[in-house]
C-alpha cells in the first residue's frame, strides 16, 4: 500500500474519533462531549439523587478541559472560582418573560497554569442559571479545541 493512502486512512480515523460524542446526563441537562474527553461530575445535586449539576470533560492530553453548571435553583457554583462580579456583559435579552444576560470572564490561574474563560448566564436578579466554560495551557490549546468547544456548548439541553 502506498504511504499516501495509509496517511489518509489515518487522517480518516483520527477524525472518525473527534467527531464522535457521548452524552452526559446532569441533574437537570443533557450535554454532549468528545467521546475522547473524560468525564466527571463535579458538583453533586442537592437532590440527593447521585446526579450532578456541575461536570468537567478532560481532553486526554488534560492540555484542555470543558464545564458545565446548571444548577436546580439559581445560585454560584462552589466547584470553581469565578472573579467578583462575573466580568464583561456581553449579551442581555431583553424579553418580557425572560430577562438573562451573559457575562464573559476570563483569568489565568497561577496555581494550576491554565487560563480559565466562563460564559455565565444570569436571571433577571443576576442569579447564576447556567456556567459554561474551559481551561486551557496555551493559545496554541485554546484554537485546536475552538470546534470541539462550540460544538460542546451548542449541545447543552437543560431538561428543567
Amino acid at each position: 500500500m502506498n504511504k499516501s493512502v495509509i496517511a489518509i486512512f489515518f487522517f480518516v480515523l483520527t477524525l472518525g474519533v473527534y467527531a464522535q460524542k457521548k452524552d452526559f446526563y446532569g441533574s437537570n441537562f443533557t450535554v454532549k462531549y468528545p467521546a475522547n474527553f473524560t468525564a466527571e461530575g463535579s458538583m453533586p445535586s442537592a437532590n440527593n439523587d447521585d446526579t450532578f449539576v456541575s461536570a468537567i470533560f478532560t481532553s486526554p492530553d488534560k492540555k484542555v478541559s470543558f464545564y458545565i453548571y446548571s444548577p436546580n435553583t439559581p445560585a454560584l457554583p462552589t466547584d470553581i472560582t469565578i472573579k467578583e462580579g462575573f466580568g464583561e456583559l456581553l449579551a442581555s435579552s431583553g424579553k418580557k418573560k425572560s430577562k438573562n444576560k451573559v457575562y464573559a470572564t476570563s483569568f489565568y490561574e497561577p496555581k494550576d497554569g491554565f487560563t480559565h474563560s466562563y460564559l455565565i448566564t444570569c436571571d433577571e436578579n443576576d442569579r447564576v442559571t447556567k456556567v459554561v466554560g474551559r481551561r486551557y495551557k496555551t493559545i496554541k490549546d485554546l484554537n485546536a479545541s475552538d470546534k470541539l468547544y462550540d460544538e460542546f456548548k451548542k449541545s447543552f439541553q437543560n431538561n428543567n
